[in-house]
This record gives structure tokens, sequence and C-alpha cells, in this order.
């Protein structure tokens, strides 16, 4: 009699366990899929804003060296004569 309750209170003490450690490594996976989400969103956020910061750049660096085409343009082909300055080589 006294065996079979303690195979009873084992069994109850096992199934116990059993179901609080299926409660913990279910709870503990569906956090990690919502980790997961979390991270992708994220980074998918980060890598647009990397690239807007990257395209930033590029335009104005594009716009300065436009700017700077434009000017050496005017400079060369733009109506008007242009003299050289020979202050510094006056004896030759």
């Amino acid at each position: 009699m006294k065996k079979e309750k303690q195979e009873k209170k084992f069994f109850t003490v096992l199934i116990v366990c059993i179901v609080v450690m299926a409660l913990i490594f279910g709870g503990m996976s569906k956090d990690l899929g919502g980790s997961n989400q979390y991270i992708d969103k994220n980074s998918k956020q980060s890598l647009s804003e990397l690239m807007e910061q990257m395209e930033r750049a590029y335009r104005n660096r594009l716009e300065i060296t436009y700017e700077q085409i434009d000017s050496i343009e005017k400079y060369m082909f733009g109506d008007g004569e242009r003299e050289a300055e020979l202050k510094d080589y006056q004896n030759f």
C-alpha cells in the first residue's frame, strides 16, 4: 500500500514537472519567435537608413562634381577675355 502511494506520488510529480517544462519551453520558443521578428524588422530599418545615408552622400558628391564641371565650362567657354597675372614673373 505504501509503495503504491509512493509510485502514485512519483508519477504525479513527474507529470507536473513535464507539464511545467513544456510550458517553459513553449514560452521560450514563442519569445524567441517574437525576438526574431523584432530583429528582422529592426535590421531592415537599419539597412534602409544606411542606404539612405549612402544615397544622400552620393547625391551630394555628384552635385559638387556637377558644380565644379559647370564652373570649369564657364571659365573655358564663357564670354570675355582672360588675362594671366604674371606679377611674380615680371623679369621673364
